[in-house]
């Protein structure tokens, strides 16, 4: 009986203490885990190196630092470089501190041995991981049937694009130019461009945006890998002729805001602008907030006057174009209406301007007018669909054949 409860106790004993062991390991265990591989890995952005276009090597700066500033890296910390989770030979890099930083340098022979594309490699340091990103071009290919679309424009504000292919990487790195129509544009005054999460996009700032008719533009990116990305913008103006903040109607408060721009107490931006512009004559005056006022208020409709004289006199004396998507500062398409008595022929016809090579409207709405004699003449156009109450549905031209 003795020997039974001896054993008991030893029992007892050898399981406390076997307790008492695994107490200590569930302490020392993960402590020693983040001692032994606890780093700090960097995931909100990429340390770029430039892009490689087949000769020469390729070096950068590489920094990191933490909350007080302190760097985290340093030539003698870096335990090896991975690329597709593969540590990358020792030989194909050199790394060393240099003027107060440290700069690491890919070797040519290694470049080589890469093809076209962007490429993702991490630099693990004794602190941290540094994930690093670069791109090999050493072709570029033609882009021309890649079209990515810019969202809607309302009227206000930046226009922003994330360019995303299914064949093609974009990187921010490779960035070359923007070019509207022959026009290259000036980069940070006109637009930006930047990259987040390894999607590259491109900005197109209000104050360029402004200089714009509404419509259809195509913008060309270029990259050292890729040329001719079509970037294509449509700019909704919900400006109709008189609608100065907008909202679809002709009010009051249009005539008022005109009045302050006449008054240059509010310069508005280019689309209201426009449309408060009445008499088309580069600015807005007093008179065109009277105007404003006496349609809102119904007593009146919008008369515009046009002179756009298109053909040779010695042929077609009395020929002139009007461009209804332009005059009328709207969107929307008008349908003409002409007494054959009053002396004018009509024809209305859509311009497409999508095509290569060309710039702005893509569909442009004219009609060409031809009059049988000198004099002047009007030409009544009208929305096709129906407008709530407070919209504008009808607009005159005015135009004097000589």
């Amino acid at each position: 009986m003795k020997t039974i409860q001896m054993n008991a106790k030893r029992l007892i004993a050898l399981l406390l203490c076997v307790t008492a062991i695994a107490s200590v390991f569930c302490l020392v265990l993960p402590a020693q885990a983040e001692d032994d591989g606890g780093k700090l890995s960097v995931c909100d952005w990429f340390c770029y190196l430039p892009p490689w276009t087949g000769a020469g090597d390729c070096a950068a700066e590489l920094y990191a630092w933490d909350n007080e500033s302190e760097a985290l890296i340093a030539a003698e910390d870096l335990e090896c470089i991975k690329l597709h989770d593969k540590t990358v030979d020792r030989d194909a890099y050199t790394i060393e501190d240099r003027d107060g930083g440290t700069v690491l340098t890919l070797k040519e022979e290694f470049l080589k041995t890469l093809e076209d594309g962007v490429y993702y490699p991490e630099a693990e340091f004794r602190r941290l991981v540094l994930p690093m990103k670069f791109s090999v071009a050493t072709t570029q290919k033609d882009g021309s049937d890649i079209r990515i679309e810019f969202p809607p424009y309302p009227g206000t504000g930046d226009a922003t694009v994330w360019l995303r292919d299914d064949d093609t990487v974009f990187s921010y790195d490779a960035f070359l130019s923007l070019r509207l129509g022959d026009r290259e544009l000036a980069r940070d005054e006109e637009f930006t461009v930047g990259e987040w999460a390894g999607t590259v996009h491109l900005v197109l700032k209000e104050g360029f945006l402004d200089t714009l008719p509404y419509g259809e533009y195509r913008f060309t990116a270029d990259f050292l890998n890729v040329k001719n990305v079509t970037l294509l913008l449509k700019l909704e103006n919900p400006h109709r002729t008189g609608d100065v903040d907008g909202d679809g109607l002709v009010t009051s408060k249009d005539a008022r805001l005109a009045l302050r721009m006449a008054a240059q107490l509010d310069p508005g931006n280019g689309m209201g602008a426009l449309a408060a512009d009445i008499d088309r004559s580069g600015g807005t005056e007093s008179a065109d907030a009277r105007k404003i006022l006496r349609v809102a208020a119904k007593i009146d409709i919008f008369r515009v006057k046009e002179s756009l004289y298109i053909s040779d006199a010695a042929k077609e004396p009395y020929v002139y174009r009007i461009g209804a998507l332009n005059d009328a500062a709207t969107q929307y398409q008008w349908v003409a209406e002409v007494d054959p008595a009053e002396g004018l022929t009509v024809t209305e016809q859509t311009v497409d301007r999508s095509k290569d090579g060309e710039v702005g409207l893509a569909s442009e709405q004219r009609f060409l007018i031809s009059a049988t004699a000198p004099g002047t003449y009007e030409l009544h156009l009208k929305q096709k669909t129906s407008w709530e109450d407070g919209c504008i549905d009808e607009i005159v031209f005015i135009f004097e054949a000589k």
